[in-house]
């Protein structure tokens, strides 16, 4: 399936509650902007990462909210950590990941998609290591860092 950048695009504005007004900028007019949501014209990747940096999105991050799995840092970790029942092999994998994330993060790389990878799975290493009867929403970690941005 491919990606729909301009679907992407609109969907995250408006998540954001942002009008293309809030966007424009001297090179790149609303005109542009909708055309490229509606899908009837292309936009290079410098405006694309331009707006989406104004909406503090990274390409990463849009490019794992509209599907897109290849070369995706945000994918490639998830992919890695693999952690579904938290059987030991399954934690190993969970901090790996983690320690990856931290790594990359102190080297530079990843930037706000290594930030969101390393907090993704220390959360779900704090809901693992809670009581298994809990609804996840419940667990003290997932409310401060998941519940916030889910109402958002």
């Amino acid at each position: 399936m491919k990606m729909n950048y301009g679907a992407t695009f609109k969907r995250l504005r408006e998540d954001k509650g942002l009008k293309i007004v809030d966007l424009e900028q001297p090179s790149i007019s609303r005109s542009l902007i909708g055309k490229f949501e509606k899908g009837h014209t292309r936009i290079s990747a410098d405006r694309l990462d331009k707006l989406l940096s104004d909406m503090g999105v990274s390409h990463d991050e849009f490019l794992f909210l509209g599907g897109e799995t290849n070369n995706n840092y945000i994918y490639m970790l998830l992919r890695e950590m693999g952690v579904q029942s938290g059987k030991p092999q399954e934690k190993k994998q969970l901090e790996a990941m983690i320690f990856k994330a931290t790594n990359d993060m102190r080297q530079g790389r990843g930037g706000i998609s290594a930030r969101f990878i390393r907090d993704f799975g220390l959360m779900i290493q704090g809901a693992l290591a809670e009581e298994e009867n809990l609804q996840i929403y419940d667990i003290d970690i997932v409310k401060k860092h998941v519940r916030p941005a889910v109402n958002f």
